[in-house]
């Protein structure tokens, strides 16, 4: 069975129950059959540790441009990190305002630097 964009749109954000970590680990668990589960950081890891667990304490690998599949880290100057999965020429991510799949250029706006991230296997 293939991948299926539509099987995300009736996810629901929760900050602590299903925020954007947990929805990239069924997007890419559905997508390369990999679990990063366990490579995602947990809800206790500091806000401000969020871009050095993913250079240094994980199994990501910084990439220098867009792969398809590959884990995009969107950072701000103030606020928490967020991550989505791009696919399909696309950007599919879940936040407060639910489950969206669009162009990086709208998925990035708000936030002031992007990373791009597959994960080791």
């Amino acid at each position: 069975m293939s991948f299926a964009v539509d099987n995300y749109f009736n996810k629901k954000f929760h900050p602590t129950n299903y925020n954007c970590w947990d929805f990239i680990r069924d997007v890419w668990m559905d997508i390369t059959k990999f679990d990063i589960g366990c490579r995602t950081p947990n809800p206790s890891t500091p806000k401000n540790k969020i871009k050095r667990f993913m250079a240094e304490e994980s199994d990501f690998i910084k990439v220098p441009e867009l792969v398809d599949p590959c884990i995009i880290l969107f950072k701000r100057n103030v606020g928490i990190p967020h991550v989505g999965v791009y696919t399909r020429g696309r950007v599919l991510h879940i936040s407060e305002k639910g489950v969206k799949f669009e162009h990086l250029e709208i998925a990035k706006l708000g936030f002031n630097d992007v990373g791009f991230y597959i994960c080791k296997k």
